[in-house]
C-alpha cells in the first residue's frame, strides 16, 4: 500500500480507488501534523459517505452523486476483478 521515495510516504492504491478515498488517506500523512485531518474528523468524513452510500440517487444533490457513483463504480470494479480472478 505504500513505498517510501525521497524520505516522503508514497501511496499506491489500488485501480478504481475513489479519488474522495485517495485524497483523505493521502491527507492523512501530509509531511506537516498540522495538516492531516484528525481521527475525529476522518471519522466524520467516513460516516458522511456512508450516509451518501445509504440514500436513493433522487435525495442527493450533484457533489453527494459525485461522490457516490465513485464508490459504487469501485465496488463493481473490485466485483469485476474478484469474478476475473476465480476464473
Amino acid at each position: 500500500m505504500s513505498t517510501r521515495k525521497s524520505s516522503e510516504l508514497q501511496l499506491e492504491f489500488a485501480p478504481g480507488t475513489p479519488n474522495y478515498y485517495k485524497q483523505l488517506a493521502e491527507s492523512c500523512i501530509h509531511k506537516e501534523p498540522s495538516e492531516r485531518p484528525t481521527a475525529e474528523e476522518v471519522c466524520k468524513k467516513l460516516q458522511e459517505w456512508k450516509g451518501i452510500l445509504k440514500k436513493e440517487e433522487n435525495e442527493l444533490d450533484y457533489k453527494q452523486r459525485k461522490v457516490k457513483l465513485e464508490f459504487v463504480n469501485a465496488v463493481e470494479i473490485d466485483s469485476i476483478s474478484s469474478i476475473t480472478l476465480q476464473q
